[in-house]
């Protein structure tokens, strides 16, 4: 497999208005992860909406699910969008999202989530592999990062919420993600072992020396 393709993985965004076809895709989806973590509903709606357990559980998805959209959206959107240079497959992003709101909104109750540790270690795999990606993309298209990727996945959405909003607000100076700054010193070097036989030779210094 070509070093490219190898890096590429997938995401999608999410509109602020869905469109009713929107909302009943983002609800089936949000249920069909609910069910991979092995979660049974009542049969009866009534019991399902005076449950206030279920209530508290897509209270919270929904939560997680805004704040982990808008951190992605301020900070990596344009950076799997850019025009001309799009991330192969981001449109997956719509699923990756909802399994991670997921992911971060179940608490360790395997009487209620019987398979929510082969969720959460597939929920793994994807976030992990997106990540992995987008940082390849980036580097590869000089495309500057402003944060860290990683916090999607080890951060509180909370924090994460409070973290864009100040940036939106401009509390924070302009700032390039560090991996850039590696890609940079790593090809300055790449360049700096090409040129440098040529220097030598011409300012008559042997290999020896």
């Amino acid at each position: 497999m070509p070093p490219l393709d190898a890096c590429q993985r997938n995401l999608f965004d999410l509109d602020p208005m869905l469109m009713e076809e929107d909302q009943r895709s983002l609800c089936e989806q949000i249920l069909a992860a609910l069910l991979n973590a092995g979660m049974t509903f009542p049969l009866d709606t009534n019991t399902i909406i005076e449950n206030n357990h279920y209530n508290v559980v897509f209270s919270k998805i929904f939560e997680e699910i805004t704040s982990l959209h808008n951190y992605y959206q301020e900070f990596f959107e344009a950076v799997a969008e850019k025009p001309g240079f799009e991330l192969d497959y981001f449109h997956d992003w719509e699923e990756i999202l909802v399994e991670l709101a997921v992911y971060h909104a179940l608490e360790e109750d395997l009487q209620i989530y019987p398979n929510l540790e082969q969720f959460k270690h597939d929920t793994k795999l994807k976030v992990y592999a997106y990540i992995n990606a987008l940082k390849c993309h980036a580097a590869q298209h000089r495309l500057p990062l402003r944060a860290e990727l990683l916090y999607l996945f080890d951060k509180n959405p909370k924090d994460l919420y409070d973290y864009t909003e100040a940036e939106m607000m401009g509390l924070f100076p302009p700032r390039i993600h560090p991996d850039i700054y590696v890609n940079e010193m790593i090809e300055s070097q790449r360049l700096l072992h090409k040129v440098l036989p040529a220097l030598c030779l011409k300012c008559g210094i042997l290999a020896k020396e």
